[in-house]
């Protein structure tokens, strides 16, 4: 096996991982992050070995192990600011502010929601800024800071409308009925 054919290998297993994941197959898909990481090591990989942290990171942050989510999370981020790859800085940036405001810890997801749409924003990523956008739109409902999370929730809405992303404009909407039922606006939560 040629080292193109050990990297496809890692990126197939890198896909298979994700594959389990998204079918609540939690130990499979760790299972083929490992798999992956460690192939990539071997190749050393750092693109390859920042996207696995990454997800591995990820997997952690779904099933609720914030230490060894933040450890993967950071792992990443040092890759991603030696190769200064700001797409991959910008999920990363996203991962550990979700880690955050999994823990309840709103100002600091906000931080890093920030970090994560300048960098959406400096590599073009507009699908993804309008998830970041809403993000921090949220992260301001959570504080109960109503304007600002109005504010954001209809930017990414309004960026997601001219990009025609269909789930992402449902996601909006979802999220300022959430605003407007917390302020006790039952007739726009209702639009």
């Amino acid at each position: 096996e040629n080292q193109d054919e050990r990297a496809e290998t890692a990126q197939t297993l890198l896909a298979l991982g994700a594959a389990y994941q998204f079918h609540d197959l939690w130990d499979k898909a760790l299972l083929e992050y490992h798999r992956a990481k460690s192939l990539f090591q071997v190749l050393n990989d750092s693109p390859g070995l920042a996207e696995t942290y990454g997800v591995i990171g990820h997997y952690y942050e779904k099933t609720a192990n914030a230490d060894s989510g933040f450890y993967y999370q950071e792992k990443a981020l040092k890759i991603y600011q030696s190769l200064n790859d700001s797409r991959g800085l910008a999920i990363i940036y996203d991962n550990i502010g979700s880690i955050h405001e999994d823990l309840g810890d709103f100002e600091k997801a906000y931080d890093y929601f920030l970090l994560s749409a300048k960098y959406d924003s400096i590599c073009n990523n507009l699908p993804a800024l309008v998830n970041t956008l809403n993000n921090i739109g949220d992260s301001y409902r959570k504080r109960g800071i109503v304007e600002e999370s109005v504010y954001f929730t209809t930017k990414a809405l309004n960026l997601a409308d001219s990009l025609n992303l269909n789930y992402e404009i449902l996601s909006a909407y979802h999220d300022l009925a959430k605003i407007y039922r917390a302020t006790g606006n039952e007739s726009l939560a209702l639009v």
